[in-house]
């Protein structure tokens, strides 16, 4: 257990602890991934509009992410977390 004070770019709606001794916060304009340790910010991915994005899974060195657009369609993300401080959308 550790205290740290994380300052995120956009208050994410939701959180997660990634496997990778990150956590990774997402609103509708932001994911952000930061060190645990530190609070750092390791990686972010900016929308455009704002939308709604639902955490599907981490697997591997990689998140995915889905988003939902109109008439039914979605579109599925992924963020490569192998090397802190570069992320890959």
């Amino acid at each position: 257990m550790k205290n740290v004070v994380l300052q995120w770019g956009e208050m994410p709606s939701s959180v997660a602890y990634i496997s990778t001794n990150q956590i990774m916060g997402w609103g509708n304009k932001a994911i952000e991934i930061r060190s645990v340790d530190s609070g750092h910010l390791d990686g972010v991915f900016m929308h455009k509009k704002a939308q709604k994005l639902k955490f599907l899974c981490e697997r591997n060195d990689k998140v995915f992410f889905s988003s939902a657009k109109g008439g039914g369609a979605s579109q599925i993300y992924f963020m490569t977390l192998n090397k802190p401080g570069i992320s890959n959308w």
